[in-house]
């Protein structure tokens, strides 16, 4: 019979239809009742229309087999996408060297620890006695390092209710309650309940108190800049603070890097942050200026394409380092220290390995993603 041609074209259909993944019973079948109308309606030559209705079940299996893969594809491409933005932004917020808390959970308090001591134990002429010993750069070490979670807040409530008007005292409790919010949840542009509200609101109520009663206190003023980026509030709220702290303390480099974290998410943003520095500043600490414009070419590395190959950036990095190195004597102890790291991270970052060496000899042979640190202490 003209139509046992059907026999090998079915399984012409059927083998093909299986290397392609899809139903293979389907697609004979498919081809098998194409054949059957085919003839019955007499459309074409008995046996000529089974070869015909088996090439129309193929193609028919082609175009099915390719769109399936496209839309697959396409699901799985997507999905890539998506987990490797979701990487990427993991990346970015675990990596960036700003992007970690300024103080609590991230210190090294060797240098501060006597000061819970005082605070813990009602010695507070002692501390009161120490601070005022201490230099601008110094006092900002000190409040960068204190281990905030240790202080007893009764016993600096106990302080206050002593000596109300000692700024010192309410810097200290804004941080405490700042610390305290951070632990009960407290993250950047994040709604959060309560007991984070409370501790926030008298967080901003102590370092304004501060501020009150010395309007250019420049700890003061750093906590209510963290305070603000914290609690998510716009740039510009930042911003103005972080102009204010550096026209009362052009040297404040904890500050610049504490606005860093919160300012410097991109090229553009990276340009207005070194721009109000140097406004700011207005030419008082050239080393802030410098500073700041290597730690905005190190959080945007990660955030242009081929960050490290840019030759202009190198040799901004380079031009910012012979300005570091004129204004470094300049610069306090501990100011230096946390400089060193920033240097010593920016030229790991560039593949200098000869000139980063020089400044890991400062620093104990060890960068630290806490640049306020000085490395006084491993961080894993």
């Amino acid at each position: 019979m003209s139509y046992l041609i059907a026999i090998p074209c079915m399984t012409a259909v059927y083998l093909m239809v299986g290397k392609l993944g899809l139903s293979r019973v389907g697609f004979a079948t498919f081809g098998l009742l194409l054949t059957v109308t085919f003839a019955g309606y007499e459309w074409f030559v008995p046996g000529v229309d089974a070869l015909i209705a088996a090439c129309i079940a193929m193609a028919t299996a082609n175009f099915s087999a390719w769109f399936i893969d496209a839309f697959l594809m396409q699901e799985v491409a997507e999905e890539e996408l998506t987990q490797e933005l979701i990487e990427l932004q993991q990346k970015q917020r675990m990596g960036r060297f700003c992007s970690r808390l300024t103080h609590d959970f991230a210190v090294c308090p060797q240098d501060s620890v006597f000061a819970v001591g005082f605070i813990n134990n009602n010695d507070w002429s002692a501390l009161a006695s120490a601070l005022a010993d201490m230099n601008a750069s110094e006092r900002q070490g000190f409040y960068a390092n204190l281990n905030y979670s240790s202080i007893s807040e009764r016993a600096l409530q106990e302080v206050i209710n002593t000596h109300p008007k000692n700024a010192d005292a309410h810097v200290l409790m804004g941080h405490v309650k700042l610390c305290l919010a951070k632990r009960l949840g407290l993250k950047p542009g994040a709604r959060f309940e309560e007991p984070v509200a409370l501790a926030i609101r008298q967080a901003f109520k102590h370092f304004n108190l501060a501020l009150r009663l010395y309007p250019n206190d420049a700890e003061a003023l750093c906590g209510l800049l963290m305070a603000k980026g914290f609690t998510g509030l716009s740039d510009e709220h930042v911003t103005n603070s972080l102009e204010q702290l550096l026209q009362a303390a052009p040297g404040h480099l904890h500050g610049v890097v504490a606005a860093a974290r919160f300012l410097v998410l991109s090229p553009q943003q990276a340009n207005g942050f070194v721009t109000l520095v140097e406004t700011a500043v207005d030419g008082r600490c050239e080393s802030t200026v410098a500073i700041a414009k290597i730690i905005a070419h190190i959080e945007c590395m990660g955030l242009v394409e081929n960050g490290v190959n840019n030759s202009q950036v190198i040799a901004d990095v380079y031009e910012q380092l012979r300005c570091y190195k004129r204004e470094a004597d300049s610069l306090g102890k501990w100011q230096r220290g946390m400089s060193d790291n920033v240097v010593a991270y920016m030229l790991q970052l560039i593949g200098d390995a000869k000139e980063s060496k020089h400044y890991l000899d400062r620093i104990n042979g060890l960068v630290s993603p806490y640049p306020w640190q000085i490395n006084s202490v491993q961080v894993h």
